[in-house]
């Protein structure tokens, strides 16, 4: 049960007694197998260009057992290098090529000829000839402004250039050393990263790592900013023409111009309202004169009110956008009919009527006439207290015959306001006129003339005392 040394002696007995002890017979017994303490496996690339590819293999380790044989293989079995370990169980092998994460057998023999086997895994690969930094050439260093529209403020950067290293790694750092970017060169050795924001004139570096970790270099300063969106504004669009501006009290025909018949409006600073690129400047024109400006909002949207129209009639507005690159085509056009212009009233007459047959001097109704130079223009009466007592149209011509809602005496004030379609209001002042009696047509009866007799006899004779 121990191990180690063994020393073996015999004797022999009989019926006449024991001889003495025989030679000595030494062994040593060892019974336990020996074990690798540690191991380091390195796949070797010895190419002077590093190419990542392991031509041979390093195995360094430690056994428990002195001179013991160690002998490598690979996962099924294939011999990949053998060694014996010195007197303090260390051993190095050269062995055949494996590559970073394969894994090994490792037997192990003493002299005893006890065996034990262990598994463990190859390291990372090793360069020890590449000793030479990758070339950098930087081409290009660009800011770039991909706002849309263009703010002229960077966004991001660019930089181009080319490597004698294809796919590594490669970091840009900005002049203080800070990492704006990453990426990889292509099979070619080319690269494009794509950075933080940089601006002209920024000096950039980028270094380009080899398998062998050498580490090439290149700094260059950046140039001019490429603005991505440099077309010139699309149209603006004008989609309404907004009259705020009532005509007379129960006037509510304010709001979207173009959706009335004729474009009608009495609104000589309309609200023109629209869509143009954000940011872009709008400026308005009518008939070609420019009678605004605004700033499309971040959504597009725009509205400007006009200067004063000073013309009534046609007005045809277009609208521009403009931003640093140029000004667009004009808008779409759109027409509105201004008419600022009250009506005028002219022999306007308030007529009371006594309706009777017998005339009582007492007005039933009233009828209101005169004319308007604003055919088909709509009449109101009002009263003192500004209430509507009537109201009708005038005909094609401008006159107009009004029966009011109630009965005015002679001597009433009224007022009479004509109204065209665009709901500018003419207003007169007019007191009732006379009444008329157009239902009484029956003379007085012929007068009689009678006397009184004061004195009797009475002989229907008039004497001189009764004179």
């Amino acid at each position: 049960t121990k191990q180690g040394e063994h020393k073996f002696t015999a004797i022999a007995k009989n019926e006449f007694g024991t001889s003495v002890s025989s030679n000595e017979v030494t062994i040593d017994l060892d019974t336990i197998a020996p074990v690798i303490k540690e191991v380091t496996i390195t796949p070797i690339d010895t190419a002077a260009k590093a190419d990542d590819t392991a031509e041979a293999t390093l195995i360094v380790g430690v056994t428990d057992t002195p001179h013991a044989t160690i002998i490598a293989k690979d996962k099924d079995g294939n011999f990949l290098g053998k060694a014996d370990a010195n007197d303090k169980g260390g051993f190095v092998i050269d062995a055949k090529p494996v590559n970073p994460g394969d894994k090994l057998v490792f037997e192990v023999t003493d002299k005893a000829g006890n065996t034990s086997e262990s598994e463990f895994k190859a390291g990372n690969l090793a360069h020890p000839n590449d000793h030479t930094a990758p070339k950098v050439d930087i081409d290009t260093v660009t800011p770039v402004d991909e706002t849309n529209p263009s703010d002229g403020t960077p966004d991001k950067g660019i930089v181009k250039g080319k490597s004698d290293e294809p796919n590594a790694p490669v970091v840009v750092t900005d002049e203080n050393g800070k990492t704006i970017g990453t990426g990889t060169t292509d099979d070619k050795g080319n690269f494009e990263i794509t950075t933080d924001p940089i601006k002209p004139g920024d000096k950039v570096t980028v270094e380009v790592t080899d398998k062998a970790g050498n580490k090439g270099k290149d700094t260059e300063t950046a140039g001019d900013m490429d603005i991505i969106h440099k077309d010139l504004p699309e149209a603006p669009v004008i989609n309404e023409v907004i009259d705020n501006v009532k005509g007379y009290e129960e006037d509510t025909k304010v709001g979207n111009v173009l959706d009335v018949k004729g474009h009608l409006t009495n609104d000589s600073t309309p609200t023109i309202k629209g869509t143009a690129k954000a940011g872009s400047k709008v400026e308005i024109y009518d008939n070609g004169n420019k009678v605004g400006e605004t700033t499309a909002k971040s959504d597009g949207s725009w509205e400007v009110t006009t200067t004063a129209l000073t013309k009534d009639g046609e007005h045809k507005f277009t609208a521009t956008a403009e931003n640093k690159f140029g000004k667009s085509a004009p808008s779409n056009e759109a027409t509105i009919d201004l008419d600022s212009i009250a009506p005028k009233l002219d022999n306007v007459k308030i007529t009371p009527i006594d309706t009777n047959s017998k005339a009582d001097d007492t007005a039933e109704l009233t009828m209101g006439t005169g004319h308007t130079d604003e055919p088909n223009a709509e009449i109101l009466f009002r009263d003192e207290n500004n209430n509507i007592i009537g109201k009708g149209h005038a005909n094609k011509v401008g006159d107009f015959v009004i029966q009011l809602d109630k009965a005015i005496q002679p001597g009433t004030p009224v007022f009479v306001q004509a109204i065209d379609k665009a709901g500018n209001v003419g207003t007169d002042r007019v007191e009732a006129g006379n009444i008329e009696h157009p239902n009484d047509h029956t003379a007085p009866s012929e007068p009689t003339i009678t006397f009184v007799e004061d004195i009797n006899p009475k002989d229907g004779k008039l004497n001189k005392a009764e004179n």
